[in-house]
């Protein structure tokens, strides 16, 4: 109940009991029963403690050796990355679980009321961009080819940081509402990995007709190269005519605007961004 008990009315004689829970049974304790006679048993159960370092993450335990045994519960980690069990004696094992995605499996022994500290150490994994505020996207599966697990936005050093079990997964950076290619990668149980993804700058010039910069003009540019993409992002021509953007991977088209001044999209049939190749765009006013 409530109070942790649990109350049997018997006539005397020689007992045993057993606690079950989870599908797992302690060892028989023996007891003697005098007629009328309370008697009060107490069984300490072990506190098993598995540490991963972060909060959110869900610890799955089977019974059997290594666990080799069905789930028989789960707990989610606390504020200091702890899930706990209260366990009877005998053999389990656990998996940390997130995103869709388990740890191999890790067999313990309980010894009754014996309290168990156990840890997993999780993967960081660095994705620098090397810019701020562009969507990091992460999948699970060989290559990326499960379903999408979570996602960070890079940092002011350009990093976006993910906390992973072990396994194969894949990302995708994500800028303006265009994604880059997938890109397939491994993690190794508490192995810290860096990865890196160049993004390609793209500079826009505007001219008037004699060669001159122009500056002060507003750039707009669009994803898609068939004139049915979506505003992305814009930015006005420096001292020099020229507007710079950082993008990944794709089809894009650009607007130029000034007073009653307007380009249209161009070039007509968009222009194509290859990964991390930098490349220029040269706009002339009539």
């Amino acid at each position: 109940d409530d109070n942790g008990d649990a109350i049997f009315y018997l006539v005397e004689g020689d007992y045993g009991y057993q606690v079950d829970k989870y599908g797992t049974r302690s060892a028989m304790e023996g007891f003697t029963v005098v007629r009328s006679t309370p008697l009060n048993l107490s069984y300490t159960l072990a506190t098993v403690t598995v540490n991963v370092g972060r909060k959110g993450y869900v610890v799955r335990f089977f019974n059997g050796t290594n666990g080799s045994g069905a789930e028989r519960g789960s707990a989610s980690t606390d504020d200091n990355g702890d899930a706990t069990f209260y366990l009877v004696e005998g053999d389990y094992g656990y998996q940390v679980d997130k995103y869709g995605t388990r740890s191999a499996m890790e067999g313990f022994s309980v010894v009754r009321g014996t309290p168990l500290n156990l840890s997993y150490t999780l993967a960081t994994v660095t994705v620098n961009v090397g810019r701020k505020g562009y969507v990091v996207r992460f999948f699970n599966g060989t290559n990326g080819s499960g379903a999408e697990r979570g996602s960070a936005s890079t940092d002011d050093n350009g990093d976006a940081i993910f906390y992973l079990v072990e396994g194969d997964y894949g990302y995708q950076v994500d800028k303006y509402g265009t994604r880059s290619a997938m890109e397939g990668f491994t993690v190794l149980r508490g192995t810290p990995l860096n990865l890196s993804y160049t993004l390609a700058a793209i500079t826009i010039n505007v001219k008037d007709s004699g060669g001159q910069p122009l500056p002060g003009y507003r750039v707009r540019f669009y994803n898609g190269t068939d004139g049915s993409g979506t505003q992305r992002g814009s930015a006005s021509t420096d001292a020099s005519g020229n507007v710079v953007f950082y993008l990944v991977e794709g089809g894009y088209q650009y607007q130029v605007e000034k007073n009653a001044y307007n380009s249209g999209l161009q070039p007509p049939g968009g222009f194509v961004v290859a990964r991390g190749i930098d490349a220029t765009q040269n706009h002339t006013l009539p």
